[in-house]
Order: C-alpha cells, then structure tokens, then sequence
C-alpha cells in the first residue's frame, strides 16, 4: 500500500475511534478513548515521518505497539457492551486493516528488523565477490573507512536498527570477499580495511 492508502485507513480509524468515545456514556472510557486517539495519531506522525528511512523500524513498532494497545482497550469495550456492537466491530476491522498495511510497510523497510516477531524472508546465497554487496555493507565499510580500526561495539551502535548477529554476518560476509580485515589484540576485535 502507498502512503495515501495507509493515511485514509487511519483516518477512517481515528473517525471511528473518536465517534465511539463521543458515543459512550460512561465519563473514564470516554476519556480513555480520548487518550488513546491522542496517541494513535502520535504514533502514525511519527511513522510518516520516517517513512522509507533506516529509521523507520522503530517508529513501525511503536505504531503496531499502539494499534495493538487499542484493540485490546476495543475488546474490552465490546465486553462491557456500552455501545451498540456496529462501531466497536468496524473500528477493530478498520484497526486490524491499519496494522496489516503498516505490517507490510515495515517488511519492505530497507534494514531488517532487530528481534520480535517477523516475516522471514527466503535466504539468499551470499556471493563472496564484492560486486554482490548489499547496501548495508557499502555502509559498514564506509563507515570502517572513515577510521583506522574500529571495534565490532562501534559497529553495533551505529546500526540499531540491525541486530547484532544480522552485522556479525555481514562482517563475516565482508571478510570473506576480501574487503575488510579482523584483528584481534588480546579479548578486543579490531576491524579494518584490507
């Protein structure tokens, strides 16, 4: 889906989300959908903003984080049958629909995503020949190019968004094609470039 597709799912969304506080005749719930509209809305800003970027990954799980929170307070709102069951029923399709398309939008991110649940992708055969690097490794040698050696831990904070063993491979994958280096002095593992 194109950012104009995932925008008028979340509006659809908040629409419905707001008519069911205004709905609701019980003061706290009212509120409470208040709240959770408040950082609905946050959460989604948040993610356009980032859209298409490496930075993406956290914004994506802080909005599923969100929609997931607000199906949860929706179940329990169905529970206490304050409402007729249409509205609740609509805004959890629309709700689930928002968190498929954003789902999708989050899978196609150029980084992987660093633990929790996600869809694996088929494996590829790492070529060892450096014309069949990645992006993510121009950005790793780059990145032990602009200094002398630098430690696997530098590495992995400039990456948060890659998990630790994601860039134990790449590094490995570089290595081998002859492109960087590995020293070791003593425990501490140096990287540089050949």
């Amino acid at each position: 889906m194109d950012g104009k597709e995932i925008t008028a799912i979340f509006a659809v969304c908040s629409r419905q989300l707001n008519r069911l506080a205004l709905k609701t005749g019980d003061k706290f719930f009212s509120k409470l959908y208040a709240k959770e509209a408040d950082k609905l809305l946050s959460g989604f800003v948040g993610f356009l903003k980032t859209r298409g970027e490496t930075q993406n990954i956290p914004q994506c799980r802080t909005l599923i984080f969100q929609i997931q929170n607000t199906l949860n307070l929706l179940e329990v709102f169905k529970h206490l049958q304050i409402t007729e069951p249409t509205t609740p029923l609509l805004l959890e399709k629309n709700l689930l629909l928002l968190k498929l398309a954003i789902l999708d939008t989050c899978r196609t991110s150029p980084l992987p995503k660093a633990g929790g649940a996600s869809v694996k992708k088929p494996k590829k055969k790492s070529n060892a020949s450096p014309r069949a690097l990645s992006e993510t490794h121009n950005q790793i040698s780059d990145l032990i190019r602009s200094r002398d050696r630098i430690q696997n831990m530098e590495i992995f904070s400039q990456f948060p968004a890659i998990s630790k063993r994601t860039l134990k491979r790449k590094l490995s994958e570089l290595i081998k094609s002859g492109v960087i280096t590995r020293r070791t002095e003593g425990k501490k593992v140096f990287y540089a470039i050949s």
